[in-house]
């Protein structure tokens, strides 16, 4: 490698001497600097366009070094009742903002990955527009196995609205949130015994690795499309299971539906039991 600066210097026996050696030192150092920065940016450029030609060979994906456009959004763009003006920076956590023209003649500004998943449609004038009776009234109506009396004490539950639930069968007071009522998936403790016949009634004759599946399900029993998913209709047919009792057929081969079932004793089921089949 040649080098393009070499070094040349005159002495002389006058005062300046030292002072001139430094001065041209100086010069020489900050020359050789600059050199060396822009052969480091070179061999750095080259490295780079050679990665990026070996990963794109290999079939990996590799990152372009020109300027993204995934924020871009062209203007005059439509969603859903807004329409898009021109860009507007962005918000404090980086992402894109557009200005956006609604039909009701409004302009707002909102987030481009909001217009693209359809977050936003308009500018609030879609939910003023929508009737308000979609709402669903909690008071006085019952739900599931649960009672709804009313609304909660907010300075006992908090700011956010909780709802008081009897239970029909044993009437304990319980208390949820809105979603939980409209679920109904708020149950009772004391339907736990009552739940326990239900799953395994349906394990019986939906899982093949029960031990007794092969005289359930495999022999052709099965549970009524009302009782299979919903734990609710189980116990508006069957009511809660009483204590020394579970659940029992009462023609063997028929399946699990309200016209066959009963809660019944030990001694009970005894009577009306299968009788077993021999192999001759």
């Amino acid at each position: 490698m040649q080098y393009p600066y070499t070094l040349a210097l005159q002495t002389n026996d006058s005062p300046c001497s030292s002072l001139l050696l430094i001065n041209q030192l100086d010069g020489l150092l900050q020359r050789l600097a600059g050199l060396a920065d822009k052969t480091c940016s070179l061999l750095f450029s080259d490295t780079y366009k050679l990665t990026y030609a070996t990963g794109a060979a290999a079939g990996y994906r590799v990152k372009s070094s020109t300027p993204s456009r995934r924020g871009h959004l062209p203007a005059g763009a439509k969603f859903g009742r807004l329409a898009v003006t021109e860009r507007s920076g962005s918000d404090a956590a980086g992402r894109a903002m557009f200005r956006c023209r609604c039909d009701c003649g409004s302009e707002c500004l909102v987030r481009g990955a909001d217009l693209r998943s359809g977050h936003s449609k308009s500018c609030g004038c879609l939910r003023k527009s929508a009737p308000r009776d979609r709402r669903v009234y909690l008071h006085l109506k019952t739900f599931g196995n649960m009672f709804v009396l009313g609304k909660g004490n907010p300075e006992e539950h908090g700011p956010r609205a909780v709802w008081v639930l009897i239970c029909r069968y044993c009437g304990r007071a319980h208390f949820a949130r809105r979603w939980r009522v409209l679920k109904r998936n708020k149950q009772c403790d004391c339907l736990g015994p009552t739940k326990i016949s239900w799953l395994r009634m349906r394990e019986r004759c939906t899982d093949k690795n029960h031990a007794q599946y092969k005289d359930y399900g495999g022999r052709g029993i099965r549970v009524c499309e009302r009782w299979q998913e919903d734990f609710s209709e189980f116990v508006k047919d069957m009511g809660r299971r009483p204590e020394g009792k579970t659940l029992d057929r009462i023609d063997n081969d028929r399946g699990y539906e309200p016209s066959n079932c009963r809660w019944a004793t030990a001694e009970e089921q005894a009577q009306s039991r299968r009788k077993p089949t021999r192999d001759v």
